[in-house]
């Protein structure tokens, strides 16, 4: 079953927490106070204490490749850009790269638009220093995945995507990124067979 992992367990996190709990998921979660860690105490899932501020030395769940990620830590106050955000995301490794990662932005990235409606097509036009890092964040974001899509292309890594509802494992990719990319469809078993396989023959 794919795991999830919150990096920042607030009220918000903790929320999504209990949810996943409910349905025997995976989890893992990222925090930066003592306080927040002994909140987490309560739920069925690991957790460690960094602080984003000065360090982005991480111990990760052996099950983090593939994994479905919620990022709400918010940016600092001051600045321009969110330097927690870029410590976590020069963390993750190329061989463990999560599937999916779910960023909570804010409507400031467009800036004040006198009623005007936008949507997903609208180009950011942040006027202030909170819309400017929540921009700056969201940029981080998509750099460190093409970074990370092109480190994965390199050492010829797979991708297995997970059906949370069903349990079963849709796709393994091989050669991703590159024109040589193979996709397989396996039932979940099925792929659970494999990968002892391959693990055992080294590859």
């Amino acid at each position: 079953m794919t795991g999830v992992m919150i990096v920042g367990c607030g009220d918000i996190g903790q929320r999504i927490a209990a949810l996943f709990a409910e349905r025997r998921t995976p989890l893992w979660g990222l925090v930066q106070t003592a306080a927040s860690l002994q909140h987490l105490r309560a739920l069925p899932m690991e957790a460690v204490q960094v602080d984003l501020d000065r360090s982005g030395a991480i111990t990760w769940p052996t099950w983090m490749a593939g994994a479905i990620l919620y990022y709400l830590v918010p940016p600092p106050r001051e600045g321009h850009a969110d330097p927690r955000l870029q410590r976590f995301l020069a963390s993750i490794p190329a061989d463990q790269k999560p599937r999916r990662i779910v960023y909570i932005s804010t409507s400031a990235v467009y800036g004040h638009r006198d009623g005007e409606w936008v949507d997903e097509e609208t180009p950011p036009a942040p006027d202030s220093d909170r819309g400017r890092r929540r921009l700056a964040a969201e940029q981080a974001l998509r750099e460190r995945e093409t970074s990370l899509n092109h480190a994965q292309a390199i050492a010829n890594l797979g991708s297995w995507e997970s059906n949370l509802a069903t349990g079963e494992v849709e796709t393994i990719t091989t050669g991703f990124g590159t024109p040589e990319a193979t996709t397989l469809t396996f039932g979940y078993d099925d792929a659970r067979r494999l990968t002892r396989i391959t693990d055992g023959l080294g590859n």
